[in-house]
């Protein structure tokens, strides 16, 4: 519910001050996996200790499972946000935004559709732990679709306008008419371009579980969004709630062509989830040289880099994710920041070899 003005300064301060970008995204991932972890403990207490508890007590549990769920909900709006209007900061390449906004997807997935953590959020509901207008599925799963469905369409606006570029290429267009063109482009078009990476095949390669993305696609949305007859169903605009946290109505989003984008996007991950299965399989079934293997991770490393301080060669995702809380070489103790780190580009081409000569080996980059 927040006004445009304050909307439009929040994106040009995050797209002019990267820096503050990356420290405000890692608050808002270790606050909205707190505030879920605190909503299910609450849940958890509240359910075990109705019988025995006093009343007092009671009104403060569903009261903190009330704040704690509102509180995720307005994290994750927060997210489904940011992911409209830069999508470019979680799908440039190798981003690590997008695997920690992956991890929390999934984390929210876990306590809210499907799993033991989801059956507990399910015994509250029937148990009426707090407001069907305070806690409520819907709330929280509108924004985790949008969220998927803003990156998904990004991705997939970004492979055609480069395909585009690739046919102006072959139809013998000059570099200078190329260029010429990209000079009119928007910010927006040009920011299409940085989008490589794919919340679809990035799902699929994490702990994910496929059944709570069905659940998702499965969610009875008509039973909580209205359809307006009138309404354009081209504008693929993603799913929103019906109400904001103050109680004022939104302008409804969602559409049968939006739903429609979540079956196709969920059935995407379903079939890259078995190719890589199959890859991982393949790479199980074969001997893996230990050089290639990220000592901290144990998992065959695609981006190798050299740690100046220890020497160690690690994958460069890992150490980016240890950078985050500890600026210090995790086997040397030695101060280390990104900027410091050796690329092992000989040793990245012996594993990228080593791959292609996998049988029946597939990149997940044609898949989608």
């Amino acid at each position: 519910g927040a006004s445009p003005l304050f909307q439009r300064l929040l994106v040009d301060t995050c797209r002019s001050d990267p820096g503050l970008l990356a420290e405000f995204l890692d608050r808002l991932f270790n606050t909205l996996n707190w505030t879920v972890t605190e909503f299910g403990v609450t849940l958890k207490e509240a359910l075990e200790g109705a019988s025995r508890a006093r009343q007092h007590e009671t009104r403060q549990r569903r009261r903190k499972c009330a704040v704690m769920f509102e509180l995720s909900v307005t994290l994750t709006r927060v997210l489904e946000f940011l992911t409209k209007e830069l999508p470019e900061v979680f799908l440039k390449a190798q981003s690590l935004d997008l695997k920690r906004l992956t991890e929390t997807l999934v984390f929210v997935l876990g306590h809210t559709t499907a799993g033991p953590d989801a059956a507990l959020f399910d015994r509250a509901l029937l148990a009426q732990i707090a407001p069907s207008d305070k806690v409520s599925r819907a709330a929280i799963l509108a924004p985790v679709a949008g969220i998927v469905l803003n990156l998904d369409a990004a991705s997939q606006d970004a492979a055609e306008r480069l395909g585009l570029q690739a046919s102006q290429n072959t139809d013998g267009n000059s570099a200078s008419d190329i260029s010429g063109a990209a000079d009119d482009e928007t910010d927006t078009d040009k920011t299409a371009f940085l989008c490589v990476e794919s919340i679809a095949a990035e799902l699929a390669r994490s702990n994910a579980d496929v059944a709570q993305l069905e659940f998702l696609r499965d969610f009875p949305w008509t039973d909580h969004f209205s359809f307006p007859a009138d309404e354009d169903e081209t504008s693929g605009e993603p799913l929103n709630s019906e109400k904001s946290s103050d109680g004022e109505s939104l302008k409804e989003k969602s559409s049968p062509v939006v739903l429609a984008r979540l079956r196709d996007f969920v059935r995407r991950v379903r079939a890259t989830r078995l190719d890589v299965d199959r890859l991982r399989e393949t790479e199980d079934a074969r001997s893996i040289p230990d050089e290639f293997v990220d000592p901290i991770m144990q998992t065959v490393m695609t981006d190798p880099v050299t740690l100046p301080g220890s020497g160690q060669v690690v994958d460069r995702a890992t150490i980016r994710r240890h950078l985050l809380g500890d600026r210090t070489d995790p086997f040397s103790r030695s101060p280390l920041d990104e900027t410091m780190l050796v690329p092992a580009d000989d040793l990245r081409l012996r594993i990228e070899k080593w791959r292609e000569e996998a049988p029946a080996a597939h990149s997940l980059a044609d898949i989608d």
